[in-house]
């Protein structure tokens, strides 16, 4: 066995590791937490061995564990793993607030034993977390009946990649409904719900008593018939909905113009919709922007990646982006066909004294030479709010990076007038003499901190303008993702 505590995690949080001599006992008491007391607040376990599971169990249940969180993903849990853990949940001493069980092959017979449990008035758990596991109907509805109980505690239920249809759906809408229901986030990307399954979830949105704030059906198949119903849910003035993610579900166009009617209500309080890979082309986009431009609209976050959208739609969302009544932060245009024209407009737009877009993700969108030296120029202008530029896999080439680096130069790139964090020109074939403009760039920067060229993304390009005009990059996995840079780069060699 081998302990290792995270490099930057606080004295509360350790790490375990297994290696094949030292049993779980001795990673107990080596740590504290055995029946003499316990400090530790979070625990990562990356596997476990026979007898080792009840061990950790007796620990949880102990009145000295203070643990809080804890990380089992990809432990070989299974199900009568998590019959253990649920029993623990039990346990009037247990003080877990949030368990993960990632990846563990866990089926229905494993949830409807943790769900046995969230129904306990002991069970403390705020956050379970059951992505990529091997649970169906039967297992949803079980956990469906616990978030009806009005002991249940859970806020967050994450069941990414299982095996989820309709008919499980509809139960947890049903739970949804319940005036005893505590969930605020739910998570059922890639399943199998279909449009039924969506309808159940958009009627469940309309009850005064849904305190839902996140859904993720992102992969069920909710097709544009499912997009309608949920338009129509965001129209309800009982819908406390935040942030959406529909993507990947043959939205088409259809459903779009839906949506996009449902955030001009008044009474629609979306911050965030995620529309990735839906083929909904420039009228999908010509539409949203319309709703953009609504003063009545809340959304601060659209994400439109691999959608077909054009030049024309690309025109479209950058005259939306000019409006004084438009509250959008982020823009997520990765992977469609936005080209130099589409380019050009949108850097017409983050000129403009009005636009409020912090990031903007143009990746593999053609955007060439021609639209790298427009989107720089509007970086020199002092209206320009733009504190992220993604431009990964554009041919830039080296006029685009020398843009670049002249924009990076200007006086007007301070903070009171540019907030350009981070600008990442990943595959662009920048050239030698690129690279030369932009090493150039940077070295006139009055503090010089930190350059790297990480070797997962190979030839990541990443410059920051900070305060005092302090040049900086950092490369953070985590961050990138949530960002938008696409997960398949982060495997590269």
């Amino acid at each position: 066995m081998v302990v290792t505590d995270d490099e930057h995690a606080p004295d509360t949080d350790v790490n375990l590791t297994t290696d094949v001599h030292d049993p779980i006992d001795s990673r107990r008491e080596s740590h504290g937490f055995d029946e003499t007391g316990t400090h530790v607040e979070l625990l990562h376990v990356s596997s476990l061995r026979p007898g080792e599971m009840l061990a950790l169990v007796e620990t949880l249940k102990s009145d000295t564990c203070t643990l809080h969180t804890l990380d089992l993903g990809g432990s070989g849990v299974g199900d009568e793993g998590a019959r253990a853990l649920a029993d623990a949940l039990k346990s009037d001493t247990c003080t877990l607030h949030t368990l993960d069980l990632a990846g563990n092959g866990m089926s229905d017979d494993g949830a409807r034993a943790l769900a046995e449990a969230l129904k306990s008035d002991t069970c403390t758990l705020h956050e379970l977390h059951l992505v990529w596991n091997l649970m169906g109907d039967d297992g949803a509805r079980a956990l469906a009946e616990a978030l009806k109980s009005d002991t249940c505690t859970l806020h967050t239920l994450e069941l990414h990649f299982n095996r989820v249809g309709a008919d499980g759906a509809r139960a947890l809408a049903e739970a949804l409904k319940s005036d005893t229901c505590t969930l605020h986030t739910l998570v059922l990307g890639v399943n199998e719900t279909g449009a039924d399954g969506a309808r159940a979830f958009a009627e469940a949105l309309k009850s005064d008593t849904c305190t839902l704030h996140e859904l993720d059906l992102g992969g069920n198949g909710v097709s544009a018939d499912g997009a309608r119903a949920f338009a129509e849910a965001l129209k309800s003035d009982t819908c406390t909905l935040h942030e959406l993610d529909l993507g990947g579900n043959g939205v088409s166009a259809d459903g779009a113009l839906a949506l996009a009617e449902a955030l001009k209500s008044d009474s629609c309080t979306l911050h965030t919709l995620t529309l990735a890979v839906n083929e909904f082309g420039d009228d999908g986009a010509r539409a949203l922007a319309e709703a953009l431009k609504s003063d009545t609209c809340t959304l601060h976050t659209l994400e439109l990646v691999e959608n077909g959208v054009g030049a024309d739609g690309a025109r479209a969302l950058a005259e939306a982006l000019k409006s004084d009544t438009c509250t959008l932060h982020t823009l997520v245009l990765g992977v469609n066909e936005v080209g130099a024209y589409g380019a050009r407009a949108l850097a017409e737009a983050l000129k403009s004294d009005t636009c409020t877009l912090h990031t903007l993700n143009l990746s593999s969108n053609d955007v060439g030479a021609d639209g790298a030296r427009a989107l720089a120029e509007a970086l020199k202008s002092d209206t320009c709010n733009l504190h992220t530029l993604y431009l990964n896999d554009n041919e830039v080439g080296a006029d685009g990076a020398r843009a670049f680096a002249e924009a990076l130069q200007c006086d007007m790139c301070t903070l009171h007038t540019l907030h350009l964090h981070t600008l990442y020109l990943h595959n662009n074939a920048v050239g030698a003499d690129g690279e030369r403009a932009l090493d150039e760039a940077q070295t006139l920067c009055r503090t010089r901190r930190r350059c790297r060229h990480h070797g997962l993304l190979r030839a990541i390009v990443m410059l920051a303008i900070l305060r005092k005009r302090a040049c900086e990059a950092v490369f953070h996995p985590k961050r990138l993702r949530r960002e938008g840079v696409f997960d398949a780069w982060a495997h590269e060699g």
